[in-house]
């Protein structure tokens, strides 16, 4: 009988043989190792016993090599067709490199052997982690990144550090590890030339403006050093920290202020002229002086130059030397003979010094002087009163044989009070008032009154209607005829007017 694989089915064997003899067998089937068995013939017959040996073969386990695990998505090799001990087979599933897998080995029918499993180990693959790394500025620093990840992975990066442009960066894992490549992108930011408007030249002291605190471009961050609006400086922008901007200056240029010159102007006397002052200074600086010319007091004026120049305001200083007004009284002033002695009183405004003349003669430098008279038909006593370059005259006639004279004041106050209202002059009796005839003159020679009554008296006013005039000295003539020679005389004077 056919050898069996241990464990396989057994026939029962044939109660007969095959020459006709019936009988039993033992002992009983065994499929699990071989044994002989014996028939005994049934009693009665001629037979003798007979034995039959059924070969059973072990059943072999057939042995592989264990395979090493694999990172999921290795190539597996195909597993092997023929075991360690000889068994040839086949093996399913296919082969899987995503997961891990028991593989099973059935083996060809027709050998002793049974099916045996294979488990290949997928383990699965790490992605390595990192923690992001913040963006730079260009040309910072970059630190070295890590050889090992968060979870474990050991490896290397390429390509090298690079702080000038953004790069992403790929971590390749040492050999043996079941991990794939990861990058790390690093931002680099380009640095910001931050950017200003110009700042248009100031002239020196003008206000300037503060610098912004943020870029056109959208960079903040402050100046130095402070504003300075005496001179060209250059102030540097420098950025908050964070941004990835650079330093940036920006130029004001503080133009000199010019200060325009002119030449001095001399003293006037009051009410003088005064000659228009240049409307361009002597370094070519035009513009335009305030307040008006004002020739009744010293003044100082401001020249302020045209819009648009870098110069200073300029001034002047115009003296007005205040103008004197001469005026004077003859003691005794009535029936003066030849031989008396007169005496001047002095009552002029203003003067600083005298020159007394008589008929043109200078006769004395006293504030008060005294004349001796002698055989002059008529003397005309002039005062000339001096302050500094400025003059003003008075003078009065004294006729010695006809014992006559004149007398006026040389001041009234026509202010409405009972003190001084109106003037005229006082005249002796050796004048005909028939041919009186009195004038009063204006500063510019204009006649504003005039009068052939000698009772009538100036009030101070002119025109229909009486208007005031205004303060101020003004000039008296006077024209009269002798009783006794019809000879016509002219007398003159200042009269200082004052309300």
């Amino acid at each position: 009988m056919s050898p069996i694989c241990q464990g396989e089915v057994l026939t029962a064997l044939p109660s007969s043989s095959l020459n006709g003899i019936t009988g039993t067998w033992s002992p009983a089937l065994n499929n699990q190792a071989t044994t002989t068995y014996t028939f005994t013939p049934t009693a009665g017959q001629c037979a003798t016993t007979t034995t039959l040996s059924i070969s059973v073969n072990s059943t072999i386990i057939p042995t592989f090599n264990a395979v090493s695990p694999i990172c999921q998505g290795d190539v597996l090799a195909a597993l092997p067709i023929s075991s360690l001990n000889g068994i040839s087979g086949t093996w399913s599933p296919a082969l899987d490199n995503q997961s891990t897998t028991t593989y099973t080995f059935t083996p060809t029918a027709g050998q002793c052997a049974t099916t045996t499993t294979l488990t290949i180990t997928v383990n699965p693959t790490i992605i390595p982690t990192f923690n992001a790394v913040s963006p730079i500025c260009q040309g910072d620093v970059l630190t070295a990144l890590p050889s090992s990840s968060l979870n474990g992975i050991t490896g290397t990066w390429s390509p090298a550090l690079n702080n000038q442009a953004t790069t992403t960066y790929t971590f390749t894992p040492t050999a043996g590890q079941c991990a794939s490549t990861a990058t790390l992108s690093i931002s680099v930011n380009p640095i910001i030339n931050p950017t200003f408007n110009p700042v248009s030249p100031i002239c020196q002291g003008d206000v300037l403006a503060t610098l912004p605190s943020s870029s056109l471009n959208g960079i903040t961050g402050t100046w130095n050093p402070a504003l300075n609006n005496q001179a060209t400086t250059t102030y540097t922008f420098t950025p908050t920290a964070g941004q990835c901007a650079t330093t940036a200056t920006l130029i004001i240029t503080i133009n000199p202020t010019i200060t325009p010159t002119f030449d001095p102007v001399n003293p006037f006397c009051q009410g003088d002229v005064l000659p228009a002052l240049p409307t361009s200074s002597l370094n070519g600086i035009t513009g335009a002086w305030l307040p008006a010319l004002n020739n009744q007091a010293t003044t100082t004026y401001t020249f302020t130059p045209a819009a648009g120049i870098c110069v200073s305001t300029a001034s002047i200083s115009i003296s007005i030397i205040e103008q004197p007004i001469a005026q004077f009284s003859i003691t005794p002033n009535d029936s003066v003979l030849i031989g008396a002695t007169l005496y001047f009183q002095n009552s002029s405004l203003n003067a600083f010094s005298y020159i007394w003349q008589v008929n043109s003669q200078a006769f004395s430098n006293e504030v008060n002087p005294s004349y001796l008279t002698s055989d002059e038909e008529f003397l005309v006593f002039t005062l000339v009163a001096l302050n500094q370059t400025c003059a003003d005259t008075f003078e009065i006639q004294v006729p010695l044989m006809e014992n006559s004279f004149i007398f006026s004041a040389n001041c009234f106050t026509p202010d409405a009070d009972e003190f001084n209202p109106t003037w005229k002059p006082f005249i002796s009796e050796n004048y005909d008032l028939a041919n009186y005839h009195l004038t009063i003159y204006n500063r510019w020679g204009e006649v504003i009154w005039e009068s052939f009554d000698y009772d009538a008296a100036w009030d101070g006013t002119y025109g229909i209607g009486g208007q005031a005039v205004q303060d101020g000295v003004y000039t008296w003539v006077l024209r009269l005829k002798k009783k006794k020679s019809d000879e016509v005389s002219i007398y003159s004077g200042s009269l200082l007017l004052l309300r």
